[in-house]
């Protein structure tokens, strides 16, 4: 949650220690409109504190982490996840469809992509997976910090999560971690534990 939403929540639960010391509690005389006003604040300080947003079910891949490089011949490997917790890896693939300046990308364009893939042999458990796939739209995007160059020619690490569009039935790429030639990092606590957890990930289907 950023800054100005724990603002706001703090805003509305001093607005509603305000309220009750307003009411009478000996009496009881709460009108109508203020209980209806206490219920509603209740419901969204219940809000203020969610830590986990679920995904939604049309919603069919979650995560991504890829490794690219041009400057030695084509170097493009990795996987994803899907919301089953299949991983689907790649390496190397023809025509593959990379997302467009604004991070968006297509169902369609997701789909030609698993069509490239080969299904991992290790399987992501469901408790395992909604751990992480909960966190997704949890992510402060505004604690990630501007890329800086750091080199040439090594190429880029790239760890990603998805947001999903059902209206415009797109994709958006949520960048959390990019490292080589240009470095960029989420520093939001969800963000750096899916990263964290996707290397041990990486590291389990190359075994």
């Amino acid at each position: 949650m950023g800054n100005d939403e724990s603002i706001f929540c703090y805003q509305v639960k001093f607005r509603f220690q305000k309220l009750l010391l307003l009411s009478n509690p000996a009496t009881m005389k709460l009108t109508f409109t203020k209980i209806f006003y206490l219920v509603c604040i209740i419901v969204f300080l219940g809000s203020c504190d969610q830590k986990e947003v679920p995904v939604p079910a049309e919603q069919e891949i979650l995560f991504e982490a890829y490794y690219i490089n041009h400057a030695w011949g084509k170097q493009h490997n990795g996987f994803l996840i899907d919301k089953d917790g299949n991983i689907k890896t790649y390496k190397n693939p023809a025509d593959w469809n990379f997302p467009s300046a604004d991070k968006e990308i297509s169902v369609d364009q997701i789909a030609k992509n698993l069509a490239k893939t080969a299904l991992a042999s290790t399987k992501i458990t469901q408790e395992e997976l909604n751990e992480y796939a909960s966190r997704i739209y949890t992510i402060d995007q505004t604690k990630l910090s501007k890329p800086v160059s750091v080199g040439a020619d090594m190429g880029e690490s790239v760890f990603v999560t998805y947001n999903y569009n059902p209206d415009k039935q797109t994709y958006r790429q949520i960048l959390i971690s990019q490292s080589g030639d240009w470095q960029s990092e989420n520093k939001d606590k969800s963000a750096q534990e899916i990263k964290n957890w996707l290397i041990e990930i990486g590291k389990k289907i190359k075994q």
